[in-house]
């Protein structure tokens, strides 16, 4: 019996060649790169090269006068070389017609995609942009355009707003932000323009292995009624953890209002101490995501609620809350606090 089994590249291995899939050849997709045929000893293309160099212009020379007009309105079509397409990461070849990707099997790099929420560190203010990074050695630009400008005024980005970039994000800063646009040389393109996203302050960053967290339609969570916590997944591995912002009396209707209500309430839990019962609930958190990366668990609403629930039931006549979320990451305590995801479906 005939299986379709997944074709499993490594880095650097030939995928395809344009001659051997036909008319059209191939288009470049994630995890792949493509480069021209050429033949595989030096000294023999260079031979080739310089024979066909010196025929070319012997012609060029006997008939230049003969073949003027004839060559002055004829279209000489220039032949492209044969391209091979080579994978760029481990994983498996996927196929939607001509276009050609690798999916990686166990992605510790981040590979972004449009539509992706991130949560980078300010690396550098440049004259129109930021420079943002990602982990894992993975850098994005967020551009002057791409972000909200004070109580949401909407107008086109002058000479002046460029200079007082640092007052909006400085060099070190949190941001979380969405994939706008991925360049051709891999280049991701971000933008805050909207009121979920922007500074974060006054919370607990944890980083895991980006596979772990799942393409999710939505990456804000709030642990109510368990915690008052709220946490924002990145695709990249970031996960923010903070106390959740105060609620709004009322939503405005104006959308100019609402940025402004949005931007006063985060200011007001960015200068807010955090208690003492707040950083609790925030580290009991941060170790539960922490146990599940330990163990390669999805990292997910779900499973975080999952062994935030279980940390409490296993120690209820405990009195020493510092010493019981710090044995959370004890091995014997992981391997039980995670269980769970482990238990057949």
């Amino acid at each position: 019996m005939a299986t379709n089994a997944a074709q499993l590249v490594v880095p650097g291995q030939v995928i395809c060649t344009s001659t051997s899939e036909g008319e059209g050849g191939f288009l470049k997709g994630h995890g792949t790169y493509a480069e021209d045929m050429v033949d595989d000893e030096p000294h023999v293309l260079g031979r080739k090269r310089r024979r066909n160099r010196d025929d070319v212009m012997e012609n060029d020379a006997g008939g230049a006068e003969q073949h003027a007009d004839d060559t002055h309105d004829e279209h000489v079509p220039v032949q492209q070389k044969p391209q091979r397409l080579l994978a760029s990461v481990v994983g498996t070849v996927e196929r939607v017609h001509k276009l050609i990707s690798v999916v990686p099997v166990a992605p510790h790099q981040y590979q972004g995609q449009v539509g992706d929420l991130v949560v980078g560190r300010i690396a550098a203010v440049g004259a129109t942009r930021w420079k943002v990074n990602l982990g894992s050695g993975k850098s994005a630009q967020l551009p002057l355009s791409g972000v909200n400008l004070p109580q949401g005024v909407q107008r086109i980005r002058t000479h002046k707003d460029a200079l007082q970039m640092s007052t909006l994000f400085r060099e070190g800063d949190l941001v979380s932000a969405e994939v706008q646009a991925i360049q051709q040389d891999g280049q991701l393109i971000l933008h805050t323009r909207s009121m979920r996203y922007g500074k974060l302050e006054n919370g607990s960053l944890i980083s895991v292995p980006p596979a772990l967290i799942r393409r999710m339609p939505i990456h804000f969570c709030t642990l109510e009624p368990l915690v008052n916590v709220d946490i924002l997944m990145g695709v990249n591995g970031s996960c923010w953890i903070q106390r959740s912002l105060p609620k709004m009396d009322e939503t405005p209707d104006n959308a100019a209002v609402m940025s402004t209500h949005m931007e006063e309430l985060r200011q007001v839990h960015a200068k807010t101490r955090v208690l003492p019962s707040e950083r609790h609930a925030i580290a009991r958190v941060h170790n539960a995501i922490q146990c599940l990366s330990h163990v390669y668990s999805y990292v997910t609403p779900d499973t975080i609620r999952g062994v935030y629930q279980a940390s409490l039931s296993n120690n209820n006549n405990s009195n020493n809350n510092d010493t019981l979320i710090q044995d959370m990451l004890q091995p014997p305590n992981v391997v039980q606090l995670t269980s769970f995801t482990r238990s057949p479906a």
